[in-house]
């Protein structure tokens, strides 16, 4: 496949390739192909990271980095949208606006939020911070998700994936730091 150069701002594209089976062979794994084009004649917006973890009363504040790429003579504005389980005052301090701006020559925003220690036992809670479509910009991950791990459990499990080269754990102890 060849990408041609066209000087529109269209913004980022796709392309998808199926490998079909038929009766005469199935196919074993992934079939799809995916390129994504990102536009050089649009300004790039990434984000630090597409997910992350923080735990309240030990992770006071959490940021998310906005750089921009491209042409970057202008003024850009960027808009965001929140969704999830985590509540506005309770969870997070969310005291920003939904929207920040790019001065001209800037590259890099960063955004803070301050996460609050409830005293609630709850399971773990998260957000998805979108950016909105635009016009102006694009951006090849447009989500992040924000995932808020409880500190007022008994026992506290921090993370509930274990990765052990000699496989998983079968058999936990009560008492502290012994597994078997």
């Amino acid at each position: 496949v060849m990408v041609a150069d066209d000087a529109l701002k269209e913004g980022l594209e796709t392309i998808e390739l199926e490998i079909v089976s038929s009766v005469d062979f199935k196919i074993a794994g992934s079939h799809i192909l995916i390129w994504k084009i990102q536009d050089d004649d649009l300004t790039t917006i990434e984000l630090s990271a597409t997910s992350t973890t923080v735990t309240e009363g030990q992770d006071e504040v959490f940021s998310i980095q906005l750089d921009r790429k491209g042409d970057l003579s202008v003024p850009l504005n960027i808009e965001w949208e929140v969704e999830g389980s985590a509540e506005r005052g309770i969870d997070v301090d969310w005291s920003i606006p939904f929207s920040v701006s790019f001065l001209p020559g800037q590259e890099r925003l960063n955004i803070e939020f301050e996460v609050l220690d409830d005293l609630v036992a709850e399971h773990t809670e998260s957000m998805e911070f979108h950016l909105t479509k635009s016009d102006q910009y694009q951006s090849l991950e447009n989500s992040m998700k924000i995932e808020i791990l409880n500190d007022d459990f008994n026992g506290l499990l921090l993370n509930e994936i274990f990765d052990y080269a000699n496989g998983p754990v079968t058999d936990v102890s009560s008492e502290k730091g012994i597994h078997a």
